[in-house]
This record gives structure tokens, C-alpha cells and sequence, in this order.
């Protein structure tokens, strides 16, 4: 497996423990560590979209200049990861450390639907471009 497909197959992980934890308990830690890897799952498919089309990207988890990266290269990231960037990192630097939760449950639900979308859009462009190699071990 390329370094590539572990990043699409470690960004997907990340969504799927989101999802887990999401349905956890009332209990707000959880609620924190669902933010954190829906975090980590967009921040995964925006590297994984650069590094896939040739590029080297940025060592940040700055979802905003990530986004900014794969758009000037023309690979459409979603327009709602751009609108909720300011959200989104504060999932990744705030659930980390934090006394107070970051996020509703309704709030990383809706999120978490729209990154598995992305997900399944970015590995139906690697998989219709040839990239066949290795899908079944990122699924």
C-alpha cells in the first residue's frame, strides 16, 4: 500500500471513530473525541487530494490553507469545508486540551455526513482514475 492510500484509509478511520463516538453516552468527552476525528478525517482527504495529484502538502492542520491548496490546484474541495474551516479547526486544537466541549452533537452529526460524502467522492476519483490498487484494504 502507498503512502497515499494510508492517508485516504487513515482519514476514513478517523470518520468511522467519529461516527462511533458520536453515539456514545451523553457523557461530553465523548462528544469532544467525535469532533477531533471528524477533524482529522477532512484535514486526511484534503492531503490526500494534494498528495495524490502530484503535490506536497503543507505540514498543518490549518483546514483553511489546506482547502486554499487544493483549490488553486483545481481539485474542487467541498465549499461547506471552506465556510466551516474556523469550526473545524478548533475541533482539532481545542477538543485536545479543553475544559468545555467545542461542539454539539447536532452540530458533528451534520458535519460527519457531509466528510463521509467527501470521503466516497474522493476514493470514487481514485478508483475511476485507475487507482484500483489497494481500494479494498481503504474501505
Amino acid at each position: 500500500m502507498t503512502g497515499k492510500k494510508s492517508l485516504l484509509q487513515r482519514a476514513r478511520i478517523d470518520l468511522v471513530l467519529a461516527g462511533e463516538n458520536i453515539q456514545k453516552t451523553d457523557d461530553e468527552l465523548y462528544l469532544d473525541i467525535a469532533a477531533y476525528h471528524l477533524q482529522q478525517g477532512v484535514e486526511k482527504l484534503l492531503k490526500y487530494q494534494i498528495e495524490h495529484y502530484g503535490e506536497v502538502y503543507r505540514k498543518t492542520h490549518d483546514i483553511g490553507l489546506l482547502w486554499g491548496d487544493a483549490e488553486e490546484l483545481g481539485l474542487n474541495p467541498p465549499e461547506w469545508v471552506w465556510v466551516n474551516r474556523v469550526q473545524l479547526n478548533r475541533y482539532q486544537s481545542e477538543t485536545r486540551y479543553g475544559d468545555s466541549i467545542v461542539a454539539s452533537r447536532r452540530e458533528i452529526r451534520e458535519f460527519l455526513v457531509l466528510a463521509e460524502q467527501y470521503s466516497e467522492q474522493v476514493l470514487n476519483e481514485t478508483t475511476r482514475h485507475g487507482d484500483e490498487h489497494g481500494v479494498h484494504e481503504i474501505l
